[in-house]
C-alpha cells in the first residue's frame, strides 16, 4: 500500500484571522518502504508569524522573505513534483515527524 506523509508549518492557528501555510513537506511510502519521492518548499506568507507560532517551528519573516508566495509555488515547477501524491493514503500526524527524523528524513531533503 502506498501511503503519503504530509507535514505543513503555518504563521498560526486560525485561518480566519489570515495565518497561512509556510511550509509544506510531504513523503512517500509503499509497503512500509521510504521511496524517492519526496517534496518540500517554504513559502512566503505575506503577513506576520505570531510569535508562539515562530516559537514552535523556528522559521522567521526574515528566512522567507525571498521565498515564492503560495499562490507562486503553485503556478511555478514545484507542482509538478506533486504528481505522485494523486490517488494516494495521507497520513498528516505530527506525531510521524520523530519516526520520520530516525528514518533521516528531513527539511533539507527535496
Amino acid at each position: 500500500m502506498k501511503q503519503i506523509f504530509l507535514d505543513t508549518e503555518t504563521t498560526g492557528l486560525d485561518p480566519n484571522q489570515g495565518h497561512r501555510v509556510i511550509e509544506i513537506a510531504a513523503i512517500e511510502f509503499n509497503n512500509r518502504q521510504l521511496t524517492s519521492n519526496r517534496f518540500h518548499t517554504y513559502i512566503n506568507p505575506d503577513r506576520e508569524i505570531d510569535p508562539a507560532a515562530q516559537e514552535v517551528h523556528g522559521i522567521t519573516l526574515d528566512f522567507l522573505s525571498d521565498k515564492p508566495n503560495f499562490k507562486d509555488t503553485l503556478n511555478n515547477s514545484h507542482s509538478v513534483k506533486w504528481e505522485w501524491v494523486k490517488g494516494h493514503a495521507g497520513q498528516t500526524e505530527n506525531e510521524r515527524a520523530d519516526y520520520l527524523a530516525n528514518l533521516g528524513v528531513n527539511s533539507s531533503q527535496e
